[in-house]
C-alpha cells in the first residue's frame, strides 16, 4: 500500500509480507508506546515518520528511516541502532538514546534540534560519515562540531558546548574529534 496523502494514525502494525510506502509523504503517529509495529516491509524513501504523542513514545527497531520528525512533549525513546537518511528533527520533546546509535547515512542527512528539546542520553551516539577536502567552519550534519582545516595538516573542531582545540590531522585523531557527546 501506498499513502496517497499525509495520514495521521494513532497506531499502524505492519504485517508479515505487507508493504507499506510513504514515498514523499508524512506519517504521523498518535498512540504511547510502539506507535509503530514493522513485520514487513517500510519503505520510507524521501517521507517522514512523525512521532506526535502526547505520552511516552518508543521507536520501532528494524527502521530505517527516510526522515525522522520528534513531535511529542513527553518524549520517545530509542528502542534499537537505526539510520536516517535525510533529517532527524527534535521538534518538540526529546529523543533519548537509550544506548543505542543513530547513524545519519545520506550525503545531506543533519539532525536539527529546535531551543530546548535535544537528543540525550548517558550513553549511546549520533554517527556520520562526510567526504570534505577542504571545510571552512564546517557543521557536519548539523551535530555542532564545527571544522575548519588549514595548510599545516591541523584542524581545528569548536562543538557549540565547548572552546576550540587542535589536533594533527590523523585517522585515530579524526575519529577522536568526530565523537559527539551530548552531556
Amino acid at each position: 500500500m501506498s499513502l496517497a496523502d499525509d495520514e495521521s494514525v494513532s497506531r499502524i502494525i505492519i504485517d508479515n509480507g505487507a508493504t507499506l510506502d510513504l514515498t514523499t509523504k508524512t506519517l504521523m503517529l498518535s498512540s504511547d508506546g510502539t506507535p509503530l509495529v514493522k513485520n514487513g516491509n517500510l519503505i520510507t524513501a524521501n517521507g517522514t515518520i512523525s512521532y506526535r504523542g502526547t505520552s511516552a513514545q518508543a521507536l520501532t527497531s528494524n527502521v530505517s528511516y527516510g526522515n525522522l520528525t520528534i513531535n511529542n512533549p513527553s518524549g520517545v525513546t530509542v528502542s534499537s541502532d537505526f539510520s536516517v537518511t535525510g533529517i532527524l528533527s527534535v521538534a518538540n520533546g526529546d529523543l533519548h538514546l537509550n544506548g543505542y546509535t543513530i547513524t545519519l547515512s545520506g550525503i545531506a542527512s543533519s539532525l536539527v534540534e529546535t531551543s530546548g528539546n535535544t537528543v540525550s542520553g548517558a550513553s549511546g551516539a549520533i554517527t556520520t560519515t562526510r567526504n570534505n577536502s577542504q571545510p571552512s567552519s564546517l557543521n557536519i550534519a548539523g551535530l555542532g562540531a564545527v571544522i575548519n582545516i588549514n595548510r599545516k595538516s591541523r584542524f581545528n573542531y569548536c562543538h557549540k558546548k565547548t572552546q576550540c582545540s587542535e589536533y594533527k590531522c590523523g585517522r585515530a585523531k579524526l575519529e577522536e574529534a568526530f565523537h559527539y557527546n551530548s552531556a
